[in-house]
């Protein structure tokens, strides 16, 4: 069975990730096979003659297009960029399932039962590198088998899931439900070969809570094509903060939408983020403009992080 293929955008296609995260991305791939032809999109190619042969890398990964968050972004841009050093990458997600929605992610859809159908595609795949990006039922249902069946796998901490609970628990549960989600994690990952972190204070921060495993780093880049620094801003133009990302209260909006001209000067809040939740937040975002979702675009200062995110992208485009 031939795995379906995903669908990557054309903007995808045509777009030049900085040579820094080209390289950084292929901290994924055993030491033997980081030297191949170029191209993207498109399955491995043959390697150049005295190449290392090109690798099968199977993804299986709970969150994916049509989402529009951190990890979604970042493996599409992974997988792109392994594309282009000649490997075959394909992908594992939730859209190849039957799912249910996550109570209060309408978007985020979870798969029922996946395991009988996964075991079937890695088994006719035959991956020689298997990457289990998130801890969901996929997640655990890949992890099944590769440890049913002695297969290496790699593993990646992108959410602080106890911090994510907690802000959503009620206040009598919330640090029973910290303990058994963290130690829920330890063990989801402790079975990887290596377990990919993008700074040096999650890897501290995993290390305190027990992780005691092969942490490597793997970090964020930047799409040179698309983030750069602009023209200097006319002096009499006022400056632009801009919020990026879901309304939810793990992104901690309210602390950017409370900012007074006291401690800001004179500004214009600019919020670019998918579907407002209705009610908490539904005041206050009217004090700033909303734009809806964007690609590619940039502000003077940026804001943030999230309290539950391990690694914020949009940090880094903003001050690219």
């Amino acid at each position: 069975m031939q795995l379906p293929d995903t669908i990557l955008s054309s903007e995808l296609g045509k777009s030049r990730v900085s040579e820094t995260w080209r390289v950084k991305m292929t901290a994924l791939l055993p030491s033997n096979a980081r030297q191949m032809p170029t191209g993207c999109p498109g399955g491995a190619r043959e390697a150049q003659a005295g190449a290392p042969v090109a690798q099968r890398i199977l993804i299986v990964i709970d969150a994916w297009a049509p989402q529009v968050n951190g990890v979604v972004r970042s493996y599409e841009n992974l997988v792109c960029e392994l594309r282009r050093l000649g490997h075959r990458v394909e992908i594992v997600s939730p859209q190849l399932f039957m799912t249910i929605s996550l109570p209060g992610y309408d978007e985020i859809a979870l798969a029922l039962g996946p395991y009988r159908k996964l075991a079937r595609w890695i088994e006719e795949f035959s991956p020689d590198i298997l990457h289990i990006a998130v801890e969901g039922p996929l997640g655990w249902a890949a992890r099944r088998y590769c440890r049913r069946h002695d297969l290496p796998f790699s593993t990646a901490f992108h959410t602080n899931f106890p911090a994510y609970i907690a802000l959503r628990a009620p206040r009598l549960i919330r640090k029973p439900l910290e303990r058994m989600t963290r130690m829920l994690l330890r063990r989801f990952h402790g079975a990887a070969q290596h377990t990919f972190v993008a700074t040096p204070s999650l890897e501290a921060q995993l290390r305190g809570w027990g992780f005691a495993g092969s942490l490597r780093r793997l970090s964020r880049g930047v799409n040179a094509d698309l983030f750069f620094p602009p023209p200097e801003r006319p002096q009499a133009e006022v400056p632009v903060l801009l919020y990026v990302g879901r309304v939810a209260v793990e992104k901690n909006l309210e602390a950017f939408l409370s900012l007074t001209e006291a401690e800001t000067g004179p500004v214009q809040k600019l919020s670019s983020a998918t579907a407002p939740r209705s009610r908490p937040c539904a005041k206050p975002i009217r004090m700033s403009r909303f734009a809806g979702s964007w690609r590619g675009r940039r502000s003077r200062l940026p804001t943030g992080p999230p309290m539950s995110s391990c690694f914020h992208r949009a940090l880094i485009h903003s001050g690219s």
